[in-house]
């Protein structure tokens, strides 16, 4: 699942069209996933739909899920993707957003590589924190349904924290959402 539904309001344009290497943010995304072998690739959109989803219909087959309520915050997007999963039966879900420059397939193999089992969540580690990509058992699937807010899984990782798995990521926290973030593009 990846997330492009953002506003992107501190960066004062859509960060998922920015681009990295000659390719927007969210077909790098897209590019990266399409190269794990998953049953199922959705995409949330939001804020500049028709824009992002354009790009995204340039990119191969993918499911594009619409978030009526993006304004809403993250969990939103994330309880909307959540329902197709549960729809499609699927046993995990891995959770992304488009402006980590930083991540690279090998983090999201080890995701994979990391699940155990339906009671299981796997997390990536920064040097200082932790967040998406994310790896959630189907057992998760009706908290992250339900989730509300800006703080995404954040409130599902701490009720679970004793089958959390982290996985390191050191530059997980190097995003983009300001101007001054801008630099990450070149440094990537």
């Amino acid at each position: 699942m990846i997330l492009a539904a953002g506003q992107s309001s501190r960066l004062g344009r859509p960060k998922q069209l920015l681009t990295i290497h000659h390719e927007s943010l969210v077909a790098r995304m897209l590019r990266l996933s399409s190269k794990l072998g998953l049953s199922k690739i959705y995409v949330i959109t939001g804020a500049y739909r028709e824009r992002i989803e354009e790009e995204i219909l340039k990119n191969g087959n993918i499911q594009v899920v619409f978030n009526q309520n993006y304004k809403s915050g993250m969990a939103s997007s994330i309880a909307c993707g959540t329902e197709y999963a549960l729809k499609d039966n699927l046993d995990a879900i891995i959770i992304t957003v488009v402006d980590q420059v930083f991540l690279q397939k090998d983090h999201l193999q080890e995701l994979m590589e990391s699940y155990q089992d339906h009671n299981s969540i796997a997390i990536s580690k920064y040097d200082e924190g932790a967040g998406p990509p994310s790896l959630f058992g189907r057992a998760y699937f009706n908290e992250l349904a339900s989730s509300t807010g800006e703080q995404g899984a954040k409130s599902i990782i701490k009720k679970h924290k004793s089958q959390v798995i982290y996985i390191p990521f050191p530059k997980g926290n190097n995003d983009i959402d300001s101007p001054e973030d801008l630099h990450y593009l070149n440094d990537a």
